[in-house]
């Protein structure tokens, strides 16, 4: 599949399955609507290598929602994505030039390592805050299973979303505490990535 493709086929996945979902729940489940858009923001802020935080979000809606419910919708949504991430990524390893980033010898170290304990290398990434994206790379370099590879996500970060949701439930902030962390932590990420450039 070319480039060109996979990018309307992201596309028209993303937009077309929220779009559907959204117009299900406006129809049967209007008191439910706002949690499509809670699934679409968690799915594109775990898109690739993100810098969207997702935190401030799971946070709030542990105050509107039960937190078990935003868990498994966040575990959901996140799966969704990753098998995406997945695809895309398989297409851009496939690049000359990021497969000769993929032969030197310290990734070959580093991909050997996690293929020792590939799943739950994976878990204990996506429930804690260490960079998940190295080994979303390094499960699709090394042709990790893709049905363990989601099976992993979901095992990972449903537990972590759970936590989140549990604590905006206890603290409950107002909507515009989470929006002040919202944008702190949005412009946190920004500068580093900025400062990582110059």
């Amino acid at each position: 599949m070319s480039v060109n493709k996979v990018k309307w086929w992201i596309y028209f996945s993303f937009v077309g399955s929220f779009a559907l979902a959204e117009l299900i729940v406006l129809l049967f489940f209007p008191q439910y609507q706002t949690l499509v858009w809670y699934c679409f923001y968690t799915a594109i802020s775990n898109f690739c290598i993100p810098w969207l935080p997702h935190e401030p979000i799971v946070l709030l809606y542990g105050t509107l929602f039960n937190p078990l419910l935003i868990a498994l919708l966040g575990g959901v949504a996140t799966c969704w994505v990753e098998f995406l991430n997945y695809q895309v990524l398989g297409l851009i390893t496939n690049i000359k030039r990021v497969q000769a980033i993929t032969e030197k010898q310290w990734y070959q170290k580093a991909e050997g390592w996690f293929k020792k304990v590939p799943f739950l290398s994976l878990v204990i990434s996506g429930l804690t805050p260490i960079p998940y994206a190295p080994f979303r790379v390094f499960a699709v370099t090394s042709k990790y299973p893709i049905k363990k590879y989601e099976l992993a996500v979901f095992v990972g970060r449903t537990p972590r979303y759970y936590i989140l949701a549990l604590t905006g439930k206890a603290i409950n902030l107002p909507w515009w505490g989470y929006g002040i962390f919202f944008l702190i932590m949005l412009t946190i990420t920004l500068y580093s990535r900025l400062h990582a450039k110059t």
